[in-house]
């Protein structure tokens, strides 16, 4: 159980906003509700932040440093709720969850890892998602991405971020932008979401082969809505590369500039969902490894976001813990309540599903079923640290075995 303790105010502690502290086996996290930022401290210093929240001394030198600090994160305020956690093996809850709210798509795009199309006869309730949102609040999971299909196809979608909202989650959203109207744009906006990607598969001949006739322009037209009407929230390009587009990106990374978007994130094609049925989308390795070497000399005025160079720092991924952030920071829930470390795991790391498990028992047993081996190559890597082993579902998929080394390796090449 949460509870909520609020301390004697001083003059640096004004009660501004809401923070939640949840301590760790590493020392604690704090969420700043303002910001929509999470921060994480040691133990020493979680003991300091203690004392400086729920303490009553004012002069000790190293409680005025730690003030100085948390001020300066913006994490300083009376209205403190101190979260109880699991204290077992790893983060007692995930930092963050991808949702796949509903099945439902307009498109059939070739390279779909869902499959998606029609809506599934029994997926989630508005309620039972609100029930999915109270567990995560109560236990300190403050993050969700929110994708499908396509998730504004979903009629009960602006409810169920408002609630979430309502409840200090963070909510980010992936479309393909063909929904998006300057109506929809602008009760996105008064939500104050943490961003919006549009999926934008190379430039229009090649997008439109992807994901059907007109839908580049649809994209297009759904990136300049959100764009000129919901300015609270980063705006985000995703380019599925592939053997198709592959040489496209510098120009829809440019295209992505002139878009005034904040972000473009580059990832390669999965062989999975209608992938099985399109590979000949697939990348070589030494296709991909052309694409890093070329992407990577691009300056640009927005962000390049690249495989393994995202916001996710594994800092919670110990040298025993090998592969990615996948049941160690994160984890997967499907429009129908199933829970996965990684919904591109397949059905073997299914680790229950939320209408007969809570949240927290669900991520405790996620957590057990990626205690993976790995492989002498990469754990003797140079770079492993870096990595961690790459893409989990990738070696899973395309060789077979989920603690091989990962098939487009920049590093290692590998066997026919």
């Amino acid at each position: 159980m949460n509870h909520e303790i609020n301390p004697l105010p001083t003059e640096t502690t004004p009660p501004s906003h809401k923070v939640f502290l949840q301590e760790e086996y590493f020392g604690s996290r704090v969420y700043n509700t303002k910001t929509q930022e999470e921060h994480f401290f040691s133990l020493e210093d979680t003991e300091t932040i203690k004392r400086v929240f729920f303490g009553n001394e004012s002069k000790d030198h190293n409680l005025n440093k730690m003030r100085e600090v948390l001020l300066q994160k913006g994490l300083l305020t009376s209205d403190i709720t101190e979260i109880q956690s699991r204290k077992n093996r790893g983060l007692s809850s995930p930092l963050k969850i991808s949702l796949n709210i509903s099945k439902k798509c307009n498109l059939r795009c070739r390279h779909c890892l869902s499959s998606a199309g029609k809506c599934e006869p029994n997926e989630l309730t508005t309620g039972e998602y609100f029930k999915l949102i109270d567990q995560m609040r109560e236990a300190g999971t403050f993050f969700i991405t929110i994708g499908g299909g396509e998730p504004l196809l979903r009629s009960d979608l602006l409810e169920v971020i408002k609630y979430a909202r309502e409840n200090f989650i963070s909510v980010s959203i992936v479309t393909n932008g063909t929904f998006v109207t300057r109506e929809m744009a602008e009760n996105l906006n008064a939500l104050n979401l943490d961003s919006i990607t549009v999926s934008l598969d190379g430039l229009e001949k090649n997008h439109n082969y992807i994901r059907g006739k007109g839908s580049f322009e649809k994209a297009l037209r759904g990136i300049n809505l959100l764009k000129e009407y919901c300015q609270s929230t980063k705006l985000a390009i995703r380019m599925t590369v592939n053997s198709r587009n592959i040489g496209e990106c510098s120009e829809v990374i440019t295209l992505a500039e002139n878009l005034s978007v904040d972000i473009i994130r580059l990832t390669p094609i999965l062989l999975l969902g209608r992938a099985k049925n399109n590979q000949h989308l697939l990348l070589s390795q030494d296709d991909y490894i052309r694409f890093l070497e070329d992407t990577q000399k691009i300056k640009s005025k927005i962000r390049i976001q690249l495989p393994n160079q995202g916001d996710d720092k594994k800092l919670f991924v110990t040298p025993e813990d090998f592969g990615c952030h996948c049941g160690k920071e994160a984890c997967w829930i499907t429009q129908t309540g199933d829970f996965y470390p990684c919904i591109f795991f397949g059905e073997e790391f299914k680790s229950g599903n939320l209408r007969e498990e809570t949240f927290l028992d669900l991520w405790d047993k996620s957590k057990k079923m990626v205690k993976l081996c790995g492989n002498d190559t990469c754990k003797q890597c140079a770079d492993y640290k870096k990595c961690r082993g790459g893409c989990r579902a990738r070696a899973l998929w395309d060789r077979g075995d989920i603690n091989a080394i990962d098939s487009l390796c920049p590093l290692k090449k590998m066997s026919k």
